[in-house]
């Protein structure tokens, strides 16, 4: 792999971030999926992609 993460939640951060951004620029999606899809992680990517729109819609969470 062209990335060599420490560990999983590493893996999971650049996922989380890829998602962000594809959401804040949606033209930039499918080059972001592709990445997604090259770290073996392109289910996390969509649902943390979905999460952030509902945030975008809904606000963010506040649980605290």
């Amino acid at each position: 792999m062209w990335l060599d993460f420490q560990d999983e939640r590493e893996r999971q951060l650049v996922l989380l971030a890829l998602a962000r951004l594809a959401v804040e620029r949606p033209g930039a999606e499918d080059a972001l999926l592709k990445i997604a899809q090259q770290l073996q992680g392109e289910t996390m990517f969509r649902e943390y992609q979905r999460l952030k729109r509902i945030e975008a819609y809904t606000g963010p969470r506040n649980d605290g």
